[in-house]
């Protein structure tokens, strides 16, 4: 089966911060079940206008699969030290081990 994975910086728009939280709800609770954690993770407990924030703020990325929001990356850019931090990055469970992650 052959499928649409398109990879793009987040709009600042309220539908792309509530796709971007529903990726993150789905993927952190995995990830939380999966190790054991009794806390929260941050990522579980930000708004959509934390989301937002960081889209205007810092590089967002979405990818889509079908048109359907599957994953999500942020990246923080240190120019001054060249360097760069990955956080928040989350696959939906029905859609981990197919490559999306390896495509961000």
């Amino acid at each position: 089966m052959d499928y649409s994975l398109i990879i793009r910086r987040a709009e600042p728009k309220a539908d792309e911060a509530l796709a971007i939280q529903a990726v993150m709800m789905n993927a952190f609770s995995k990830y939380q079940h999966d190790t054991g954690i009794a806390e929260k993770p941050h990522a579980l407990l930000e708004s959509t206008e934390d989301i937002l924030n960081d889209i205007k703020n810092s590089y967002v990325y979405i990818a889509l699969l079908d048109g359907e929001a599957v994953g999500s990356i942020r990246v923080e850019i240190d120019e001054a030290h060249h360097t760069a931090y990955i956080r928040r990055f989350g696959v939906i469970t029905g859609c981990q081990n197919i490559g999306i992650g390896k495509a961000f």
